[in-house]
């Protein structure tokens, strides 16, 4: 197993703007910066944090929108010597209260777009001192435009790759958030692996629609700092047309998603054709990579290799599948990621055999420390072995003769009825299957003779004609009787997370 890097997340920004100084590091609709801009922008926001009383170790929360001063402000508060804190945009007060609460955050740099959210928490923030801000964002602000004019850009503060680097919060759709404590060394070798695993190139542009506060937006910041290449920021995919325009615009060689963009994606495809040429890798995780999206994604993606992908935010990328198996197996996360290791266990820690269900262990260099100021939650998830904590993801997996993984749904989430285990991920694929069909999740609710059925909520096309009664019946031909939802739940929309995941928790008591 590949052993950890002793190099700093912002090395691999020095090291970039060594190399290609004048190339694009990040850029948005509405500015760019070259690696050479953001070194020495980044640079300069860490003298200016410094001076408004950052502390080695301190952790800074960035609560701005997905675009460069978001990027320049996360690397900034490195040279600092801080961790940074990643505040989704669309964090409501309740979130970014907790946010702030658990990580103990000293400092927060934000904008004028989340005035309201953070005027209204900050002043409840016992260990916040500072808040940092470009535009209007209440009194007693520091006012960063003028904190990056007067600051010099002075070497990074000094650190080891055993310091905190970010805490890195899950999305909060079980509970209340828990912040996932990411070293330098985790992140350092994650980005390698990850750009590893891609075959990403220097000479790559990457067109992100992905959340920089979530670990899935996040790697790709990191990966793109490894190998120097170009990323693209869009805000979100509320707006596919536009974010069509801007892949062609700016030569996108990389696109990575997740499952609601690619329906969106196919959506505008099957109303007016389109294809990105240039395109050479695309990714797919934050949920299954439904088989039945496959041949509309070749069409738009008609030189890509599509890579499945698995990750959790607590090691934030665990596997993937290369693009020569989608043939073969559509529905596989893969293997691991290069120097790691996953393991399908029994609730007695022992290995299961091909085709047995078990829940996924992980270990390496990617694993988290734990949560920050959690150590009951922290116990839940690590386990200690003798070559290193081992990360129990408490997701139901199961593996083939080759060893490639399935991901069959979170032990919570397993619907037990008639004596039989039934995984939501594989009703999901068969209605997805379905014409007309464009979103569908599946949960398990309470019967008192066969103590759970299965219930569908789908989202159907326009102009779809399908019912409750059609959807049944189609389910006849690809899925085993007691898997066949007994009630289908017609829906205009899926309650989402702003990452795109959806709630199933909300779906459980609809009806």
């Amino acid at each position: 197993m590949q052993t950890s890097d002793a190099r700093l997340l912002q090395d691999l920004l020095i090291d970039a703007a060594d190399r290609r100084p004048g190339s694009v590091a990040v850029a948005s609709a509405r500015s760019r910066m070259t690696y050479g801009e953001l070194v020495d922008t980044a640079a300069r926001l860490g003298s200016g944090l410094r001076q408004v009383g950052v502390r080695p170790g301190d952790r800074v929360a960035i609560a701005m929108a997905n675009d460069v001063p978001a990027v320049a402000a996360t690397l900034g508060v490195l040279f600092a010597g801080g961790a940074f804190v990643l505040v989704h945009p669309e964090a409501t007060p309740h979130t970014l209260d907790a946010v702030l609460r658990i990580s103990g955050a000293s400092t927060i740099v934000t904008e004028a777009s989340m005035a309201a959210t953070v005027d209204g928490v900050a002043e409840r923030i016992p260990s916040l001192r500072t808040v940092v801000a470009r535009g209007s964002v209440g009194p007693g602000a520091v006012d960063l435009d003028e904190l990056l004019t007067s600051a010099d850009a002075s070497p990074p503060r000094s650190a080891t790759a055993d310091d905190l680097a970010s805490l890195v919060f899950t999305s909060g759709t079980s509970g209340e958030p828990k912040g996932a404590m990411m070293k330098h060394a985790n992140l350092v070798f994650l980005a390698g692996s990850i750009a590893s695993s891609l075959g990403l190139r220097q000479d790559d542009r990457v067109m992100s629609v992905l959340s920089l506060a979530h670990s899935y937006g996040l790697s790709w910041l990191v990966a793109s700092l490894d190998r120097g290449a170009s990323l693209f920021l869009e805000r979100s995919f509320a707006y596919p047309g536009i974010v069509r325009e801007r892949v062609a615009a700016e030569g996108v060689t990389v696109f990575p998603g997740v499952p609601t963009v690619f329906a969106m994606l196919l959506a505008l495809h099957r109303r007016s054709p389109i294809a990105f040429p240039l395109v050479r890798t695309v990714t797919c995780a934050g949920g299954a990579l439904l088989p039945a999206f496959l041949p509309g994604m070749r069409e738009i993606f008609p030189n890509a290799g599509i890579h499945h992908m698995y990750g959790q935010t607590e090691c934030m990328r665990i596997s993937v599948l290369p693009p020569e198996r989608l043939g073969d197996r559509p529905t596989s996360c893969g293997t691991p990621i290069p120097g790691t290791e996953a393991f399908v266990l029994s609730p007695e820690g022992l290995r299961v055999g091909p085709g047995e269900v078990g829940v996924l262990h992980v270990r390496g260099p990617h694993v988290t420390p734990g949560y920050f100021g959690d150590p009951h939650r922290t116990a839940e998830i690590l386990v200690p072995t003798v070559d290193g904590p081992m990360l129990r993801t408490h997701d139901l997996f199961r593996t083939d003769e080759e060893g490639l993984l399935y991901f069959l749904g979170r032990g919570d989430e397993i619907v037990k009825t008639r004596g039989e285990k039934v995984s939501p991920v594989e009703v999901e694929n068969a209605l997805h299957a379905i014409a007309g069909i464009r979103e569908a999740a599946v949960v398990g609710v309470p019967d008192e003779l066969l103590g759970e059925t299965v219930r569908a909520f789908v989202v159907l096309d326009p102009g779809s004609s399908l019912d409750a009664a059609a959807i049944v019946a189609a389910c006849h031909g690809s899925l085993e009787h007691y898997k066949i939802p007994r009630d289908v739940v017609i829906l205009e929309r899926l309650p989402k997370t702003a990452t795109g995941k959806i709630l199933k928790r909300n779906l459980a008591g609809h009806r």
